[in-house]
């Protein structure tokens, strides 16, 4: 028995090559030095630099840990409390409620994953897929959040007029201005000024393109002689821009879309634009007055008013190849509207329904309700009925 071990233990040492038993030694060594020089680091840092670890700092790191709330992929139904001045929105498919009171952000189960007072009595959303920008219309308080928690609240010296948030996480602030009309300002994704534009002009909306690079300003002016609208075309990090005239006309709002498109929806007409501000499409209202609108990544829907009393009107919904793929008559006033881009163009909010708009004039869907119904969000590709006090998925059963 004792030969046999014996052996077995004389073979198991000639199977080991001495050449790696001797480099294996040496990684062992190299590896307890290691952990020996970062227990010291870390030791030295938490020493010397104690005073920096505090919880604006840990936010600002948070920045880059973007996670999305994970859900069943369908919304169910939230309570919350009534505020004034409340807007809504959707935000990585989570349901953004603000008003002068705060900001909550719900996931689809209905749980809070993120409760704040950004101090903010007229609250205006706007979601990118970085960051949520949460500014006050006409005061002077704006925050950025991801979701998990805010990462920046400032206060401008002046009145905030808009302001807008890319993709990127760049983001721009349109504030009143001693030195001009209005002063544009341009933030990079980690909060630093990167380009200040002075406009002369009424400033009336800004916009990013999905990557970034571009950026539109939309004003007007109206001083000596008749109202003037202009787009302003900028490059990210060059100092060229162009402007396109839009003659006598009023911009109302710019978005770029998935493709790059600039779509501009002005108080008398539809027009899209290439990247180098060439008109693509323009689609007027002629004699009708517009109402309401909205602009998806992908489709741009518009409600115009076909008489003076508002009891008529049209819905329009176009793409972004410039074809008109939604065309509707109302005979009741249309109360709002919001552009989707699922197989549904768009939802109409009537007095007591909501119209789901198909392609083409294909089977539409309508949703009856009772009470305010404050705004639909398009949450995981499904409508969601916004109440003062409640927040549910339609049910289209």
């Amino acid at each position: 028995m004792d030969n046999r071990v014996r052996r077995a233990r004389d073979s198991e040492k000639k199977s080991h090559n001495p050449y790696y038993l001797r480099v294996s030694a040496r990684y062992g060594v190299v590896k307890w030095i290691l952990l020996l020089v970062f227990t010291i680091y870390l030791s030295v840092m938490l020493l010397t630099h104690r005073e920096s670890m505090t919880y604006e700092n840990l936010l600002y790191l948070m920045r880059d840990f973007n996670v999305a709330y994970e859900s069943s992929g369908h919304f169910s139904s939230v309570v919350y409390e009534e505020q004034p001045n409340m807007s809504f929105a959707s935000y990585k498919d989570q349901l953004v409620v603000a008003g002068s009171s705060g900001v909550s952000v719900y996931g689809g189960d209905g749980a809070v994953t993120l409760k704040d007072e950004p101090n903010c009595l007229s609250p205006v959303l706007d979601a990118g897929d970085k960051y949520l920008l949460v500014y006050d219309e006409g005061g002077t308080s704006y925050a950025l959040y991801t979701s998990l928690a805010c990462v920046l609240r400032e206060s401008t010296g002046s009145p905030i007029q808009c302001a807008a948030v890319s993709d990127t996480g760049m983001y721009a602030i349109v504030t009143r201005s001693g030195e001009s009309k209005y002063l544009v300002s341009l933030y990079n994704a980690a909060f630093q000024k990167i380009a200040s534009y002075y406009r002369d002009s009424y400033v009336v909306s800004v916009a990013f393109s999905s990557d970034g690079e571009a950026f539109v300003i939309a004003g007007f002016s109206a001083e000596n002689g008749p109202v003037s609208g202009v787009l302003t075309l900028c490059r990210v990090g060059s100092d060229e821009i162009s402007e396109v005239s839009l003659g006598e006309q009023i911009p109302l709002s710019v978005s770029y879309l998935k493709d790059g498109t600039l779509a501009v929806v002005t108080d008398t007409s539809i027009s899209l634009y290439d990247g180098e501000g060439t008109v693509k499409y323009t689609f007027p209202f002629a004699s009708m007055t517009l109402t309401s609108m909205d602009i998806s990544e992908t489709r741009v829907a518009v409600v115009c008013s076909e008489n003076i009393l508002g009891t008529s009107s049209r819905v329009i919904v176009i793409n972004m190849n410039g074809q008109i793929i939604s065309d509707r008559q109302f005979s009741e006033k249309v109360l709002r509207i919001t552009a989707s881009d699922g197989a549904t163009t768009a939802y109409v909010l009537t007095q007591d329904s909501v119209f789901y708009l198909k392609e083409y004039a294909e089977k539409e869907f309508s949703a009856s309700y009772t009470g305010n119904l404050t705004a639909v969000c398009d949450i995981f590709g499904e409508p969601v009925f916004c109440f003062p006090t409640t927040a549910r998925a339609a049910d289209l059963s």
